[in-house]
C-alpha cells in the first residue's frame, strides 16, 4: 500500500494559502483595473499568438496520445488545453477590433473554442470519476 503524498492536514493547509492567494489578488485586479492604459502597442504581438497557439496544439496532441493509450496523466493535459482555449477564446474577441474582426473572433469562439473546451474538461471529469491508480511512484517516509 502506498504512503500518500500529503495527508488530510497538508492538503487543507495548502487549500488555505491557494484560496487567500486568490483573494488577495482581488485589490491587485483593482488597483491594475484603475492603473492600466485603454491601449497600448506590444512588440511581438505575432510571437506571442504564435506561441499560445503552439502551447494549445502541444497540448491538445499530448491529451490525445495520453487518452489512447489509455495513460490517466492525459486528464492534466485535457484541463491545460481547456484551460489555453478558453484563455485564447477570451483574448481573441477582447481584442479585436470592430466590426468584422470581433464578429469572426467570436464565430470562432462560439464554434470552434468553446466546444474544445467543454470536450476537454467532459474528458477530464469523465475519467475522474473512474477509479485510477496513482501513474506517480510514491514512496514511504521510511524507504
Amino acid at each position: 500500500m502506498g504512503t500518500r503524498i500529503t495527508g488530510a492536514r497538508g492538503a487543507r493547509a495548502w487549500g488555505l494559502v491557494l484560496a487567500a492567494g486568490g483573494v488577495v489578488m482581488v485589490p491587485w485586479m483593482v488597483l491594475l483595473g484603475g492603473a492600466l492604459p485603454p491601449t497600448v502597442r506590444v512588440h511581438h504581438w505575432s510571437v506571442v499568438w504564435i506561441g499560445l497557439d503552439a502551447m494549445m496544439a502541444v497540448c491538445l496532441s499530448v491529451t490525445g496520445f495520453l487518452l489512447w493509450r489509455g495513460d490517466e496523466r492525459f486528464r492534466l493535459f485535457a484541463m491545460s488545453a481547456a484551460t489555453m482555449f478558453t484563455v485564447d477564446a477570451w483574448f481573441d474577441t477582447m481584442t479585436a477590433a470592430p466590426g468584422m474582426q470581433r464578429f469572426f473572433s467570436c464565430f470562432l469562439a462560439v464554434f470552434f473554442e468553446l466546444p474544445i473546451v467543454l470536450l476537454c474538461l467532459w474528458v477530464a471529469f469523465r475519467a475522474a470519476r473512474r477509479p485510477v491508480g496513482n501513474p506517480l511512484p510514491v514512496t514511504s517516509a521510511s524507504e
